[in-house]
């Protein structure tokens, strides 16, 4: 299985770092990092493990999510890919979610 993080993902990520830094200092940040790639990297061993994204649906590709923390990280498989599309902060407005 290979591992594909989209460009809107990286800027999610981005983006709720950014917010975590005015509010929480590097070691708590680090952990909160630390512990998305933990559950990231168990996607790779197995893809289906995660909620169906019904709000996602419409797009037909299967959308996927699991929850670590305040974040949903949002993916799908195609072949022997996992494509991560979005770390959605899930504080925000859902409707930030949608494309």
């Amino acid at each position: 299985m290979k591992l594909v993080i989209t460009d809107p993902a990286w800027e999610s990520l981005d983006r709720a770092v950014a917010f975590m830094s005015e509010r929480w200092s590097d070691t708590i940040i680090d952990r909160v990092v630390a512990e998305l790639w933990d559950n990231v990297r168990v996607l790779l061993q197995f893809p289906g493990g995660g909620q169906v994204e019904e709000d996602l649906a419409f797009l037909g590709q299967g959308h996927r999510r699991i929850v670590v923390g305040h974040f949903k990280v949002i993916y799908f498989v195609a072949a022997d890919t996992v494509y991560i599309t979005d770390f959605f902060d899930s504080r925000q407005d859902p409707e930030r979610m949608l494309p």
